[in-house]
């Protein structure tokens, strides 16, 4: 097959493509001779199986070949995967003469694609969902917007929704409304935008790990055919371990009273590594015992990786095994791009070189991070959680590999992250099979003839029986009418998310920099320690400045600018780029003013976010200066431990 031959051309150290990702390109092949993009492919693939990559291949197939799309876009849930995937895909589709792009809030404006235009687009869930819904995050602040050139780019392409599990919401059946309102607008816009999607006859491919039988249920449920079409074909590839090595077996079947094509892979040689290497489950520890475990394993020559469920747990547990001497790294969503990218390349260069060391890090180690280490120790979560960190453990061969993959499990509730109920449950399920011997596969979805072994699907489904994943139906009807009707415009879309902030989430984000100016000298003075020389260059100022970013949320910097923001006579200070490209500091007394007005009225997030925007491009734009963030003072960001907040 041809798409099949461009993935050995992009990837030839991976060469021949494994099963379930050949089958899943075969089909898109097959749906391209069609003509026809009435299709939607849900892929059930385990944790490091390669499926985000395949995409590239795709993309080029489309690109040279395509009869229902006109680009590939990939849509994930975090931003770091986003750039991961678009620095991949530029330094193996650029020379293919494919065009690759990408969008995100913290992207330069240099590297930005926001109307989606290129081959090949990879973006964040809150990027394509306003886009779709016609809230350009090219013209944001203005009241009438080019908002159907990116639905143009959006609605003639084959969307991949990457990792979909991070877009669901579990909620308990008797939540209050208030609580259920504010946590589901993610999966209500997630589903909105299949159905507004799917009744246009876009082609969809869902992609995930860790899919629950429930939100498989409501996915497929979401696939809607508008009446003048035939019935969508509708695709489930999953990996069967009864099936011989590349052995396809399809059958139809009903789900959500939908016909849909069941085709399950063989893939022995994934199977043989799966059980080779599946993490033992060795017990529930308790919160102080995880330093003494953590360097237990280490000194029998483990590589470990400790997770906490919270930024200040996280920071304190790093800080205990850094006072032990032992080589330690801290990864966290409170560091800058720059400590983010050095502890990811800090850790690579320790597997690299087969040392052992200890990662320390948050739920930010769950997707999109390829990293194989030996021992996992976790804080207590719903499976969904634990199933994608088990995943960064064991994830490969390797004849170095002297330790054993083990897990542990730290007893706890949830620490106020996550739901208590579905960790309970979670902790409840792994004790109970360990006391039966019943081991948990958790790359094999069903155990299907492992005889004293359960699949993670299976597992999945006990925890989750008695949850249901509902939308707000409010929500709903407002996207879908904001899609459906053409005179709703972005005037009437900035009413709703004046009340919302966003469609996907309770609350906005923003940017904060914590920029350490050098000395006109261009000499570290005591005020300076940590400073760094800009070069002359324009791309290179930007990069800087990128490198110095770190993402706060809005609720957090109403409640602690005072404490984190550099503040000179009623005044604070921001960093600027000049037309020029050069990198400055300047007060700020409008968004001093609009911090001190959010601090009195800290209930208008939405907005004080659009005023603290539009404060800082308005005064900004009259200097002739782009606003870049506000700038932290000195102390309230540590290197490599992040921005210090007690």
């Amino acid at each position: 097959m041809l798409s099949v031959e461009v993935f050995n051309e992009i990837f030839p150290e991976f060469k021949p493509p494994r099963p379930l990702v050949e089958r899943l390109l075969t089909i898109v092949e097959e749906e391209n001779l069609k003509g026809d993009s009435n299709f939607a492919i849900l892929l059930s693939a385990p944790t490091g199986y390669g499926k985000s990559s395949c995409t590239m291949a795709l993309a080029e197939f489309i690109a040279k070949n395509g009869q229902f799309a006109e680009r590939l876009i990939h849509v994930l849930p975090l931003r770091a995967i986003v750039s991961d995937l678009y620095r991949k895909a530029c330094s193996r589709l650029n020379c293919r003469g494919v065009s690759v792009g990408a969008q995100a809030m913290h992207l330069l404006d240099a590297n930005k694609t926001p109307f989606f235009m290129p081959r090949l687009v990879y973006t964040t869930f809150d990027s394509f969902i306003h886009n779709l819904f016609k809230a350009p995050v090219a013209e944001h602040d203005v009241t009438r917007s080019h908002f159907d050139v990116p639905r143009y780019s959006i609605y003639t392409s084959l969307l991949v929704f990457d990792e979909a599990h991070l877009f669901s919401t579990e909620s308990p059946i008797a939540e209050s409304k208030e609580l259920f309102e504010s946590h589901s607008r993610m999966f209500t816009a997630f589903c909105t935008s299949l159905e507004v999607l799917s009744r246009s006859l876009t082609p969809l491919i869902v992609m995930t790990a860790t899919m629950p039988s429930k939100l498989l249920k409501s996915i497929i449920e979401r696939l809607k055919t508008p009446y003048y079409a035939a019935e969508k074909r509708i695709y489930l590839l999953e990996y069967n371990p009864q099936l011989e090595d590349k052995e396809v077996k399809e059958e139809k079947t009903k789900i959500s009273s939908k016909t849909v094509l069941n085709v399950e892979v063989g893939d022995k040689k994934f199977l043989d590594h799966a059980e080779k290497l599946n993490p033992r489950f060795k017990g529930v520890i308790k919160c102080e015992d995880v330093c003494r475990k953590a360097l237990e394993e280490l000194e029998r020559g483990a590589r470990v990786l400790v997770v906490r469920n919270t930024v200040k747990e996280a920071v304190k547990t790093f800080k205990l095994l850094k006072s032990e001497g032992e080589d330690t790294i801290l990864l966290h969503g409170r560091l800058s791009v720059r400590d983010k990218s050095t502890a990811l390349s800090q850790a690579e260069q320790r597997l690299k070189d087969h040392k052992p060391f200890i990662l320390v890090a948050t739920q930010i180690i769950e997707a999109g991070v390829d990293l194989d280490l030996d021992i996992l120790i976790t804080d207590a979560a719903p499976l969904n959680s634990i199933i994608q960190r088990v995943g960064r453990v064991g994830r490969r061969p390797e004849g170095s590999r002297i330790v054993e993959p083990a897990v542990y499990v730290v007893k706890g509730d949830g620490s106020g992250v996550y739901d208590e109920t579905l960790t309970h449950k979670t902790l409840g399920l792994l004790i109970r099979l360990n006391e039966e011997g019943c081991g948990l596969m958790w790359r094999v979805p069903r155990s299907r003839g492992l005889e004293g072994y359960v699949g993670y699907v299976e597992a999945l489904d006990m925890v989750y029986a008695d949850w249901d994943y509902k939308v707000d139906q409010r929500l709903k009807e407002a996207l879908t009418d904001i899609d459906r009707y053409y005179m709703l415009d972005q005037y009437y879309v900035k009413r709703v998310l004046d009340r919302l902030c966003s469609f996907v989430r309770e609350e906005g984000m923003f940017q904060l920099s914590h920029w350490i100016e050098c000395s006109s000298s261009g000499l570290q003075s005591p005020n300076t320690a940590g400073c760094r020389e800009t070069s002359s260059k324009r791309g290179d100022v930007w990069r800087e400045v990128y490198n110095s970013l770190i993402p706060v949320g809005v609720r957090m910097l109403i409640k602690r600018w005072r404490d984190i923001l550099t503040v000179e006579n009623g005044q604070i200070k921001v960093l600027a780029v000049s037309r020029g490209g050069k990198a400055v500091t300047v007060l700020s007394k409008a968004l001093y003013e609009a911090l001190e007005e959010a601090s009195q009225s800290p209930r208008r997030k939405c907005a004080f976010l659009r005023k603290l925007e539009n404060s800082l491009r308005d005064e900004f734009r009259k200097r002739g200066l782009t606003a870049v963030a506000p700038i932290l003072k000195l102390g309230s960001y540590v290197e490599g431990e992040g921005l210090r907040l007690d």
